[in-house]
């Protein structure tokens, strides 16, 4: 409806204006809305991010504190002439120690391949946050998420009047063209 179509009454030219201000309404809620999600997601992300971090250096700090304790074992070893017990005994001590030495190592190289696989921009990382968002803001997330859908269908629909569009063209020229050579083979 052309906004400058008045009619003596001002009927269309009022109805193409509430059209238009609904559509700005709508776009302005949709941005809201785009800006809402994009916030809480970067938020949880950044804090991610430094989960991340913190289990790094609260496993390097464990790993050093095993190191100390294990040197501190490897040090009271006992003599040659001790008993059998005490050397069973601190044989353990040193197995358990070692032990728990190894699994930290692998919790940390876990958690870096995951800071590594999943800096800021991540995919896994982007993964956990999404699973956190949709567990802490259902509202928003469904909001979103429907919101995104009616720009995918509006963008498949734009697509296919497009496509319908250029059919419609090609179908036009084709005719013109075999017009044009039926004529020539009649001469």
């Amino acid at each position: 409806m052309d906004p400058r179509t008045i009619t003596p009454d001002g009927t269309k030219a009022e109805k193409a204006a509430m059209d238009l201000q609904e559509a700005q309404t709508a776009l302005i809620e949709n941005t809201t809305l785009s800006e809402q999600y994009s916030t809480a997601f970067e938020a949880l992300l950044a804090g991610k991010h430094d989960q991340i971090e913190n289990l790094q250096e609260s496993l390097t700090e464990l790993i050093e504190q095993q190191e100390r304790t294990l040197n501190q074992e490897i040090a009271t070893r006992p003599g040659l002439i001790s008993l059998p017990g005490a050397k069973a005994k601190w044989q353990l001590k040193v197995d358990k120690v070692e032990e728990r030495l190894a699994t930290l190592h692998q919790r940390l190289e876990h958690v870096k391949e995951m800071s590594e696989a999943t800096n800021i921009h991540g995919p896994i990382l982007h993964d956990l946050v999404a699973k956190k968002l949709r567990r802490e803001e259902p509202d928003l997330v469904e909001r979103w998420e429907k919101q995104r859908e009616e720009e995918r269908k509006a963008a498949a629909e734009k697509r296919k009047v497009l496509k319908q569009e250029a059919l419609q063209e090609k179908g036009k020229a084709r005719p013109l063209g075999h017009a044009i050579s039926l004529n020539r083979s009649l001469e």
